[in-house]
């Protein structure tokens, strides 16, 4: 078994003064991925562990 991925979301081009509902659990948060979408880190690395196979 791998190691679960870890996001480095350190930047400040992570945050956004506005939240918006976390893409994946529907939840506000102030957070954005790379692609700006809103979504928690935690949830976007186990959406990005999740896709990541074995």
């Amino acid at each position: 078994m791998s190691e679960p991925r870890l996001l480095d979301w350190r930047d400040r081009s992570h945050w956004a003064a506005k939240p918006l509902p976390c893409q994946y659990c529907g939840g506000p948060t102030h957070l954005r991925d790379n692609q700006r979408h809103p979504s928690h880190k935690v949830c976007a690395e186990q959406a990005s562990n999740d896709r990541t196979p074995e």
